[in-house]
């Protein structure tokens, strides 16, 4: 994961270091579908400030945006494959 922290917004590069050039070209392996993960962005899950955090998230490889739920100070993330964007605003 990179990540990039400004004050009013956060953008999240979260990659499967399973799938890269060699192993879906070269070795012909489809990326596997990651599911049931969340990124903890050291949010504190009892503090006022949480509530205003707006949660999207961005699969480049499909072209999609979707909202994503703040649970516990965690970004649950909605099931991708190679890698997702997560961009937090608030």
């Amino acid at each position: 994961m990179y990540l990039l922290k400004g004050r009013r917004t956060w953008i999240a590069w979260c990659r499967d270091k399973a799938s890269n050039w060699k192993t879906e070209l070269a070795e012909g392996t489809a990326p596997t579908p990651l599911r049931d993960l969340s990124l903890d962005l050291n949010l504190n899950p009892h503090s006022a400030e949480r509530s205003d955090w707006r949660c999207r998230v961005y699969d480049p490889w499909t072209n999609h945006w979707s909202s994503a739920e703040l649970k516990d100070g965690r970004v649950v993330l909605p099931e991708f494959a190679r890698s997702i964007v997560v961009k937090m605003e608030r």
